[in-house]
């Protein structure tokens, strides 16, 4: 039977039938990224540029190469150096423009920057989702 089929049989409405195939478990979002976080140590990984932020003042490019995002840090890497900020460090992601990500450690802010098709909207999800599963986003915040 189709799905309006099955709707109609059911006697309710497409939002519920929609609730009902929502309910397996093995399609449920927070599963699949705990399936993933079980399966790869690098969640993400892109081409960025990375960029101090000093307040009031022009920003600057500090290491240009790989972001790779893990269940608990996100690390930056090209040939002659490596950064990495654990995610418990980080107090937010803030999405800004269409291929910026800003994020802040301790009094520090830090932009990347991506090539066009960079989605930094992932990284920002990701990280709420992780300070979710550590007990640091009660309210279960995603960034929107």
């Amino acid at each position: 039977a189709t799905t309006t089929n099955a709707v109609q049989e059911a006697g309710t409405d497409a939002s519920e039938d929609l609730y009902f195939y929502t309910e397996d478990i093995k399609y449920y979002l927070p599963t699949l990224i705990d399936a993933h976080f079980a399966l790869c140590d690098i969640i993400f990984e892109d081409n960025v540029r990375l960029f101090k932020v000093p307040y009031k003042e022009r920003a600057f490019e500090i290491l240009a190469g790989k972001i790779q995002m893990t269940k608990d840090r996100i690390s930056f890497i090209n040939n002659d150096q490596k950064l990495e900020f654990n995610i418990e460090d980080i107090a937010e992601t803030t999405v800004q423009g269409k291929q910026k990500l800003a994020f802040y450690v301790d009094n520090e802010t830090y932009q990347i920057k991506g090539d066009k098709g960079l989605n930094t909207l992932k990284y920002m999800h990701m990280y709420y989702h992780i300070k979710k599963l550590l007990g640091d986003n009660e309210n279960e915040f995603m960034g929107m």
